[in-house]
């Protein structure tokens, strides 16, 4: 209702030691004065859109553990039924799981309840791959498409774990939270930082730039608080 609000981690308020009395008017009048000293470092809140686009990949993660555990079930029942089948590491192939659909137990009521499981992996599987070209859309819209271009020439860095950083680091569309955030998802290392703004206590991290060495196979890459519009191969 126009009241200027900031969200504060406990973590990363000043201390007082010694003083052992902890009450809520204490501890309001403590806040009241660190903020009017602007002692208090905010945390980024991501806006109504930030969180639709963020559950696309929050949909992606529990569809995949719905899906490991599927799995889990299906070599459970295949174990307790003495039923040896060599399984293969990581996703399954489409030959493996076409192997599983030829398991025959010669009764029809344990076929079929085992089939459900099988049913369910597959239909599992298709809203995986659904979910994935969502977030690839995603990936290719202007509020991501170059950060996505920058993260994904770092080798190693494919499109999940891009936007995956993308969204953990993003304030706002173009726009980057924390360089040194960057720096950790690229395997930079950075070597300068210098405050453009007032804030001593990093408040505002408008002015904040940071260049980071790393190597992406193209040079020193340029991480800029402002914007992602500003960063590129230096």
């Amino acid at each position: 209702y126009g009241a200027d609000c900031i969200v504060t981690p406990p973590s990363l308020l000043p201390q007082e030691y010694g003083n052992r009395v902890k009450t809520d008017r204490r501890d309001s009048r403590k806040l009241a004065y660190l903020l009017a000293k602007g002692m208090l470092r905010r945390v980024w809140v991501p806006t109504l859109e930030e969180r639709y686009h963020r559950q696309v990949i929050r949909r992606r993660r529990q569809l995949i553990g719905d899906r490991v555990r599927t799995q889990n079930r299906i070599k459970a029942e295949l174990r307790f039924y003495g039923v040896e089948l060599v399984e293969p590491r990581g996703p399954w192939p489409r030959v493996y799981v076409e192997r599983l659909w030829s398991i025959r137990f010669g009764n029809r009521w344990m076929q079929e309840s085992f089939q459900r499981l099988l049913e369910q992996y597959e239909f599992l599987t298709e809203q995986i791959a659904k979910q994935t070209q969502l977030l690839r859309e995603l990936s290719e819209t202007p509020c991501y498409r170059e950060r996505v271009e920058i993260l994904r020439s770092v080798p190693g860095i494919g499109l999940i774990a891009a936007m995956d950083g993308a969204f953990g680091g993003a304030s706002g569309c173009g726009s980057f939270q924390a360089g040194r955030a960057a720096c950790g998802i690229c395997g930079f290392d950075a070597i300068a930082v210098f405050q453009c703004g007032e804030d001593p206590h990093g408040s505002d991290y408008g002015g904040r730039q940071e260049r980071a060495s790393g190597d992406t196979g193209g040079g020193l890459v340029e991480v800029d608080h402002q914007g992602w519009g500003h960063a590129g191969q230096v």
